[in-house]
């Protein structure tokens, strides 16, 4: 995990310059969409037992995440009125904090799920690779809304 929150930690700064000197639009759909190569990456390599491959898509998905997140979230902020933004950054960061532990017990239980129903090595993967298409379809649905939001804007 250390090398994909690296990359994240480092593209922040420059998914910003990016923001400001050409907009909103191509840093975000370009993380965005590098984000769910990266994930569609992951679920196919699953089954792999090669490390570099399985660290090389982590890598993927965290620099899309890192060109999209902190636009994504600068836009979204934008929209409030200026005595209202830090309100609107408490709320986002308490939220996320909320659903990425729903997200994490979700996990577990999926998990613990099919382990218990295939073992815990076939189960494991199983159902990883179902935690891992359900973020696949999540990202897929907030590139549409973050498309039509985008173009709303323009």
């Amino acid at each position: 995990m250390f090398p994909g929150a690296l990359m994240g930690a480092l593209l922040a700064p420059l998914s910003g310059r990016l923001l400001d000197r050409i907009g909103a639009n191509k840093p975000i759909l370009i993380g965005l969409i590098t984000t769910i190569v990266g994930i569609g990456m992951l679920i196919g390599l699953l089954h792999t037992n090669s490390l570099v491959l399985l660290i090389g898509a982590h890598l993927i998905l965290m620099t899309g995440l890192g060109l999209s997140y902190s636009n994504l979230m600068t836009c979204s902020l934008s929209a409030l009125p200026s005595t209202q933004i830090s309100d609107g950054n408490a709320f986002v960061n308490t939220f996320q904090q909320f659903i990425g532990a729903v997200a994490t017990a979700l996990v577990a239980a999926v998990i613990s799920f099919f382990q218990n129903k295939y073992g815990f090595i076939a189960g494991t993967t199983s159902g990883a690779w179902v935690v891992l298409l359900i973020f696949f379809l999540l990202l897929v649905a907030s590139t549409i809304v973050a498309l039509s939001a985008l173009k709303k804007k323009n």
